[in-house]
């Protein structure tokens, strides 16, 4: 009898075990298909990535060559490629920018998001708060956090100061015509130091407005200027020696942090305190800067670990001209969005919650963190 009994007792455990177990695996199974759908998410956003890269390749490369030939045809005609007849000539033609923006913002729209995330509302930790973006034609619509992007023609003055490295690739004898001669004739690693310092100074006007400094006007100026110049020299680099290009960004690793001088918080809150924002504009424009360190930490990594793939021989070229590109066209934008997003908050052209918006739809990869930005630009002062 006591035999039956225990018998009974050792099947009802083994049968207790088997449905834990059971219970374990279909709870690993639902773990794994989640990592499934966020991988399958990720793979689209970065085969979306090189769709962009290759349509803008298409796109930009007559347009470069037009403005080419339009600025030889000047220089021909008397023109300086820098006054007179040629003086708007010196610069990237905007019909190429407005191209690119149109085709980034178009992307931008369709990339597929995490799940927990949307483009107008929530956060990643389930919350609900949030205001949708502006409608489109209104200041900061969509990704645009900048209302610079939407004028045509693009601010030219005032003129760039001597000094910066770009002077000597955008500038001087020849016009855009000379300008892409010596972009083809200069080192990858020189074209990205004098973006970086576009980008920083750019970023340094902005950041240090102050009495007697630029105004907001002056300084939007410039970092639509600043957009307009670090996109033509990523697409003209791209355009004249990839591989090269690849290799060098690669290789470079930390030679050059054009986005130092953003990334420090403690100047971002001492222009707050100087320009008298309100507390809840303070937070906002804190969090991009904060936001964009993590940005920079993850490209950071990402150089990091293509440096070891080409190491190891384990990365075509084309691998590693994609990743790269990449990197760097996120970099731009990341810059232009913080910087731009701060900008707009100081002309008080844009509200909190659409700099943030701005600022963030700017870089693809961060759009998950949409939610959690929102719920930081929408929290109450205390």
């Amino acid at each position: 009898m006591n035999f039956g009994f225990e018998k009974k007792r050792g099947s009802a455990k083994a049968l207790a075990d088997l449905q834990r177990q059971h219970r374990n695996a279909r709870r690993q199974v639902e773990e794994l298909q989640n990592q499934v759908q966020e991988l399958r998410a990720k793979e689209a956003a970065l085969e979306l990535v090189a769709a962009t890269l290759e349509e803008l390749a298409e796109v930009t490369a007559p347009l470069l060559d037009a403005a080419t030939a339009a600025s030889a045809a000047a220089s021909a005609a008397g023109g300086d490629g820098g006054s007179g007849a040629g003086g708007d000539a010196w610069g990237p033609d905007p019909g190429l920018v407005r191209t690119v923006v149109s085709i980034l913002r178009e992307r931008l729209q369709t990339l597929p998001l995490e799940k927990g995330s949307s483009t107008g509302a929530g956060s990643g930790s389930g919350s609900g708060s949030g205001e949708a973006p502006p409608p489109a034609g209104s200041a900061g619509a969509g990704p645009v956090a900048c209302p610079a992007l939407e004028r045509a023609p693009y601010p030219r003055q005032p003129r760039p100061r001597p000094g910066w490295a770009a002077h000597l690739m955008l500038e001087g004898e020849g016009g855009p015509a000379g300008a892409l001669q010596r972009l083809r004739q200069s080192k990858p690693e020189d074209v990205s130091r004098a973006r970086g310092d576009i980008i920083r100074a750019a970023a340094m006007d902005v950041l240090h407005m102050r009495a007697g400094g630029p105004t907001a006007a002056v300084a939007e100026a410039r970092l639509s200027e600043a957009f307009d110049r670090s996109i033509a020299l990523l697409v003209a680099m791209l355009a004249a020696n990839p591989a090269g290009y690849a290799r060098a960004l690669a290789l470079r690793m930390d030679t050059c942090r054009p986005l130092e001088a953003v990334m420090d918080i403690g100047q971002c809150r001492a222009a707050v305190r100087e320009m008298g924002l309100s507390e809840q504009q303070g937070r906002v424009t804190t969090a991009i800067h904060s936001w964009c360190e993590g940005i920079q930490s993850h490209i950071a990594a990402r150089r990091t670990e293509l440096l070891e793939k080409q190491r190891q021989a384990s990365c075509s070229t084309d691998e590693a001209l994609e990743a790269v590109a990449e990197l760097e066209l996120g970099q731009v934008l990341m810059a232009w969005g913080a910087v731009a997003a701060s900008c707009a908050l100081y002309a008080k052209v844009l509200t909190p919650t659409q700099a943030m918006v701005g600022a963030c739809a700017m870089y693809p990869a961060s759009l998950t963190l949409m939610g959690v930005a929102l719920t930081v630009a929408q929290a109450p002062d205390p």
